[in-house]
């Protein structure tokens, strides 16, 4: 008990909150699903995929990338981008998704590749 009064007062003498240490920022959480097509286990996918986001209850607006380029903004939940791998070139693909929270900060998702 004593150990603990002593760091909380370390804390308010060097002017950092202490509930600082105990909130976590929630991530941004992309997933792809297979809406009509092939999906195979090697990376490659062919036909219609849809990624899905979610992510804190702050979040306002949700970007999805493919190959760092904007290709849909979605302002309301759920967060979702669907699209045919037809209409992009053959070959590796970048997905990802970029988050806009109420306060205007942003967070990004994990990227991952696909081969179209």
């Amino acid at each position: 008990m004593k150990r603990t009064a002593c760091c909380l007062l370390c804390l308010l003498l060097l002017g950092i909150p202490a509930r600082a240490y105990a909130q976590t920022e929630e991530p941004l959480s992309l997933r792809l699903s297979r809406d009509w097509g092939y999906g195979g286990l090697n990376g490659e996918i062919q036909g219609t995929f849809s990624m899905h986001v979610t992510g804190p209850e702050a979040l306002k607006e949700v970007r999805f990338l493919i190959d760092d380029t904007v290709v849909r903004v979605d302002t309301e939940p759920p967060y979702r981008y669907q699209f045919e791998t037809g209409e992009f070139a053959p070959g590796q693909h970048t997905l990802a998704a970029i988050g806009v929270l109420a306060e205007g900060a942003q967070i990004r998702s994990t990227a991952f590749t696909r081969q179209f």
